[in-house]
């Protein structure tokens, strides 16, 4: 580091220090400076430090990972608005840092350091580094743990627009905790969008209703209780919301676009940086097989099941081998889930086609936007449900052992097979009404604990099939 580049990271460290308070209320506050809703995961953030001024250095290093506009930079601007007067902070933002002066980032914390009179190691009072998309520089792994290791009274909060570079980083293995920041829930989105909180304690009601009750019976009638409590809710909520919610507004960087154009050019611009700079920037693929993938994404969206040959034909051509290893670049920058097959052994699972959803339902929404009118197409507004689905899914249940998502390959059977708590729970998904028929075809060979019809029918149970249909709008505020 020459002495230019070392002045031009002094004056904008001075810059960064005095206006970041300034950009943070720009994010938390409203054009009168009162504090808008939050993200869940703050409060547990925000507890992290709590414990660490308290005296407890076991975790001083927390990796925030999510997808491109689902809100990490906010989240981190909530915490450091919450810290208290008598602690040090510093924001970075390493995409900037490498985009503005070709630095790295342990040179402009070098210069830091010297600019506060000493090493972090003699810090005498607690420091808070937040360090934003931090996978923009090759050895961020390497210089956060150096910090990590030798000064105990500093605490670190990373970033990154996937869990790709932090999945495949050594340097950071078993130090940090590691959050991952999925899309929003619908009551999430409305507390964002229309201040409307949630009622309190009725979304674990409807997670142990829902997941965690010993057969349909009762699940029916556990739902039946609450539905005064989901009733009172609702009577807040505009009915296009759902829809809004459905196509858009599982990403808070859309949520206050004002139309649609805008709302999935932004999108757009979001899977292209995935692609071009977490995927490009991590896998050695060729330009020609970045160029396709966007083509690729497109079949996925439009497909059911999806086998890696089918890309090996035109206009993609690209051959198998390639295609399994972009699918699981995606999976890891949490653009795709993969659901496997439901099978009896793992060999056989692998020999299925996997069905693929949409972390965020946006988008898959933004690929049929290209060429279908949403609102008018009940099966395309059927895969968008799916995606939520198992996003809640995923959200909920992964945190179990046993746990599982998978899907019936055979015809005509449900949607998806779910494992949580050592018991099944066959699960069907649909945009208007739906009978019990794909439920009972797939229960008949899994032997599930019950089953689960979410669409737009009215709660209802089914001695017969073991099942309860559940409407959406419940499922919505699990």
């Amino acid at each position: 580091m020459n002495a230019e580049d070392k002045q031009k990271i002094e004056e904008y460290l001075r810059k960064q220090l005095s206006n970041v308070d300034v950009v943070a209320s720009s994010y938390i506050n409203d054009e009168d400076g009162r504090e808008l809703p939050g993200r869940n995961i703050i409060v547990k953030l925000k507890s992290y430090v709590g414990r660490f001024l308290s005296g407890d250095k076991d975790t001083r290093w927390v990796i925030l990972t999510g997808l491109r506009g689902v809100g990490k930079t906010t989240a981190l601007m909530y915490v450091y608005a919450s810290l208290p007067n008598n602690v040090s902070k510093l924001y970075l933002s390493v995409d900037r840092i490498t985009e503005l002066f070709g630095v790295t980032f342990f040179d402009v914390l070098t210069v830091y350091e010297e600019m506060v009179g000493g090493s972090f190691e003699q810090l005498k009072q607690p420091l808070f580094l937040f360090i934003d998309e931090a996978q923009y520089d090759k050895k961020w792994g390497v210089t956060l743990k150096d910090i990590y290791d030798r000064a105990h009274n500093v605490f670190i909060f990373t970033t990154g627009s996937s869990a790709l570079e932090f999945n495949m980083n050594i340097d950071v293995v078993r130090r940090p905790v590691f959050e991952k920041l999925l899309p929003l829930t619908f009551t999430e989105y409305l507390k964002l969008k229309n201040n409307i909180f949630e009622k309190k304690g009725l979304g674990a009601k409807l997670r142990d209703a829902i997941l965690h009750t010993n057969d349909a019976r009762g699940v029916f009638e556990k739902l039946k209780s609450l539905e005064s409590e989901i009733k009172t809710y609702y009577a807040k909520v505009l009915p296009i919301e759902v829809k809004n919610y459905i196509t858009s507004g599982s990403l808070p960087a859309l949520l206050f676009l004002p139309d649609e154009v805008q709302k999935f050019e932004r999108i757009t611009q979001s899977l292209k940086r995935i692609i071009s700079d977490d995927i490009a920037g991590l896998y050695d693929f060729d330009t020609d097989t970045i160029r396709k993938i966007p083509m690729m994404l497109y079949n996925i969206a439009q497909a059911e099941q999806v086998a890696y040959s089918v890309f090996d034909k035109e206009p993609i051509s690209v051959n198998r081998h390639t295609a399994k290893d972009v699918i699981d670049a995606l999976i890891k920058t949490e653009t795709l889930i993969r659901i496997p097959a439901y099978t009896g052994s793992h060999a056989a699972q692998t020999r299925q086609s996997s069905k693929y959803v949409f972390l965020a339902s946006a988008f898959r929404a933004s690929f049929f936007q290209l060429t279908e009118s949403i609102d008018s197409k009940e099966d395309i507004v059927g895969k968008l449900l799916e995606d939520i689905v198992i996003l809640y899914l995923h959200k909920y249940i992964t945190q179990f052992s046993q746990s599982f998502i998978a899907y019936d390959a055979k015809s005509g059977g449900a949607d998806f097979v779910v494992g949580v708590e050592a018991k099944k729970i066959v699960v069907e998904v649909g945009a208007g009404g739906k009978d019990y028929r794909q439920v009972m075809q797939t229960a008949k060979k899994i032997k599930p604990a019950y089953s689960l019809v979410i669409s737009k029918s009215p709660l209802e149970y089914s001695e017969k099939a073991n099942a309860v249909k559940i409407p959406l709008q419940y499922f919505l505020l699990m």
